[in-house]
């Protein structure tokens, strides 16, 4: 049996989602009035100008999807 590896951070778990997790959880949003925020990024080397950009971002709604692009 695999050994589960504990999160760095344990909320991070609930914030990290698959297209199949997410769009419920979208709906739930939607249903629930919230401002759905869409931004997207390559974050492989994160700096100041990322966290400035999603603290931006995050002020514009209630709910903020980052998604994760690749180089």
């Amino acid at each position: 049996q695999k050994e589960r590896r504990t999160p760095l951070f344990s909320s991070s778990e609930k914030k990290i989602h698959t297209l199949d997790t997410l769009l419920p959880a979208l709906e739930k949003q939607r249903q629930a009035g919230r401002t759905i925020v869409f931004t997207n990024g390559c974050f492989d080397l994160l700096h100041a100008g990322h966290i400035e950009v999603l603290e931006e971002a995050r002020s514009l709604g209630d709910f903020l999807v980052v998604a994760m692009n690749t180089d």
